[in-house]
């Protein structure tokens, strides 16, 4: 039996989910070194007697903490991925088998500057200090120096390692590149009821990272063309004030039920959303800032909702911008500007159209089980 270590000290608990069903696919015993929160997002995997737990229970820091529990007789380590590298972390002893995943691509690696939007004199002192300390602590030196440390690197979808290899392999010619797919089918759940449409809408509520201007237009013009009563729910903390009243805003809409939370939903109330809902609406943005760089999403980096709808077998609206694989245009309707959104909304609404999906959707996904994609992880990982 293989042992595959897992570092994840972040809050990528969805990744280290899909990494563990597929490593425990192939019959691995994994350990897992990580914090509480993680673990206790995690309620079906707790007990599985292929686990052991490593928890950070002490609070120490990351590389104090790393630094006593990365040994053994391990077949090979994934790190998950750090919010920042830093000095301290460049002190590490990386084991010679371990493999670090790579979310976004352009901040973490290609460091293509892309100057921010900036909303008053607030953000421009923030900005402002942001670059000094990115040229003071040398950054992009160190996070090469860092991710040069490990045996390989690993993508979160193929597209991604595609603009790798085909435009950066030269100028970063990491030994091992591979991808691990965090798009991973648990279930499918159709929805039971066809009196009302439930539509979710997974993750953050942000203007930053999502178009919901052009979203909210779209509701405005369909609420009178819709012949069913529509639940709407923004399945993520709204944060912001302005984003509340926008929200509120649409409460005179007689068509829609609105719901939303300003607290943190855990994993257990989110899975439960996600199952009862009929389809899914994506409004991302082509590109979301990060810091002074922008990610291109699909291309430098992936959206967490396509993991929503593949673990949950969902059909969903996104923008036609968005790289997928083959196989998943087929649980997916595509838009490019309003006139579309409305009449593809209506449609899916009045005449029940998504279910047609549910219909092919065990086909589409039948790459994009733990099986087959554990396998692949797997050959990566100790070639």
């Amino acid at each position: 039996m293989k042992v595959i270590g897992i570092v994840e000290l972040e809050y990528h608990t969805e990744v280290l989910r899909a990494l563990m069903l597929q490593l425990l696919s192939q019959n691995c015993e994994i350990l897992v070194l990580t914090t509480e929160f993680n673990k206790s997002e995690l309620l079906d995997l707790q007990s599985n007697n292929q686990v052991n737990w490593i928890i950070n229970n002490e609070k120490e820091h990351n590389v104090d903490f790393l630094e006593r529990k990365l040994v053994g007789d391990i077949d090979a380590w994934i790190f998950t991925g750090f919010l920042k590298i830093n000095k301290e972390l460049l002190q590490l002893n990386i084991p010679k088998n371990s493999f670090y995943i790579v979310h976004n691509y352009n901040s973490q690696i290609l460091h293509s500057f892309s100057l921010p939007q900036i909303n008053g004199f607030k953000d421009f002192l923030r900005y402002v200090k942001w670059g000094v300390l990115y040229f003071l602590q040398k950054q992009k030196q160190t996070n090469i120096l860092f991710i040069k440390k490990f045996k390989g690197i690993l993508f979160p979808s193929e597209s991604i390692k595609n603009t790798h290899s085909k435009y950066h392999k030269k100028q970063f010619p990491f030994q091992n590149v591979g991808s691990a797919n965090f798009a991973i089918n648990e279930h499918a759940y159709p929805p039971e009821n066809t009196e009302f449409v439930s539509i979710v809408i997974p993750g953050n509520v942000d203007f930053k990272r999502r178009d919901y201007n052009l979203l909210f237009h779209v509701f405005k013009r369909i609420n009178k063309k819709l012949n069913k009563k529509v639940h709407l729910y923004f399945l993520g903390q709204v944060k912001c004030a302005n984003t509340e009243r926008a929200i509120l805003n649409l409460k005179n809409l007689d068509s829609f039920e609105i719901r939303y939370e300003t607290t943190f939903i855990n994993q257990d109330e989110f899975d439960l959303s996600m199952k009862s809902a009929s389809f899914l609406l994506f409004p991302l943005k082509r590109k979301i800032q990060n810091g002074f760089f922008k990610e291109r999403l699909g291309i430098t980096s992936v959206s967490g909702n396509i993991n929503d709808m593949v673990r949950f077998a969902k059909p969903a609206i996104l923008p036609d911008f968005y790289k997928l694989d083959n196989d998943l245009e087929k649980l997916c309707n595509r838009y490019s500007n309003k006139l579309e959104l409305e009449n593809i909304l209506i449609d899916w609404i009045n005449n029940l159209s998504f279910f047609s999906i549910y219909s092919d959707i065990e086909t589409a996904l039948k790459s994009h089980n733990p099986h087959l994609q554990g396998k692949k992880l797997l050959i990566d990982l100790l070639k």
